[in-house]
């Protein structure tokens, strides 16, 4: 496996993610990213969603993407060629808040399914949110102690940090990056910053994806707030067994 499970879902370093229960794979920018030419990157964002295919071997590939260009040719060549060399493999699945009707109506006769927004088990896709809130540019995910980001040069490797998240909250592709062009996503150059520590009164950018670690030796965890820890203070003990 390429990237981390928590949960019901796996965060591929591959800058995608898969979702065993639904046995799809979810990216962004996809249809942009496939217009760069050899010497944008394409052949680097084939590699990447051809193996991630041949990993997970999904039913489903849901592309979240706007369905605007300022190329309608580039962008039914770039659709024609999702479905020639992915489209046997996986039914393809675009969630985009305004299509274009020509490049909607390309993709359906292409075998594809084209959604404003798609709620589909306990998960809702769309193209994007509200962007001045704090909380939909953040992914929060579901953790445990059993990992933990190294932060900083220090001695003995630097100090460690468990992952410790509350839940599963919102996947932003690309995260961090509100204003970044789709075509970015699968772009080196883009920084890709997943993981976040949900502390009390905080929430702390830890790393990426590959940089989560199994957690060996001694960690330090998040600071607790007075009022959290004046709470434990003064819950009753459990009673003693007889």
């Amino acid at each position: 496996m390429s990237g981390l499970r928590l949960g019901d879902l796996i965060l591929d370093s591959r800058r995608l993610a898969y979702i065993p229960s639904l046995r799809a794979v979810v990216c962004a920018g996809l249809p942009e990213a496939l217009q760069v030419g050899i010497a944008g990157g394409l052949r680097g964002v084939l590699e990447r969603v051809d193996g991630a295919l041949a990993e997970y071997n999904p039913e489903f590939l849901v592309v979240l993407g706007s369905m605007n260009s300022a190329s309608p040719t580039a962008l039914g060549s770039a659709f024609a060629g999702m479905s020639r060399r992915w489209g046997k493999h996986a039914k393809l699945m675009f969630v985009a808040t305004t299509p274009d009707p020509d490049a909607r109506a390309t993709a359906e006769a292409l075998g594809g399914e084209v959604h404003h927004e798609l709620v589909w088990g306990h998960y809702r896709f769309v193209e994007a949110e509200d962007l001045g809130n704090l909380e939909v540019q953040l992914l929060t995910i579901s953790g445990s102690p059993h990992y933990a980001v190294k932060v900083g040069n220090r001695p003995f490797g630097g100090m460690k940090l468990p992952v410790f998240l509350k839940g599963l909250g919102r996947l932003t592709l690309p995260s961090m990056a509100p204003n970044a062009s789709l075509s970015s996503v699968f772009q080196p150059a883009l920084d890709r910053f997943d993981i976040f520590a949900v502390g009390h009164q905080r929430v702390l950018p830890l790393g990426k994806v590959r940089d989560i670690k199994p957690l060996k030796g001694i960690a330090r965890g998040l600071p607790i707030s007075k009022a959290t820890l004046g709470a434990r203070r003064r819950a009753p003990k459990a009673p003693l067994a007889d």
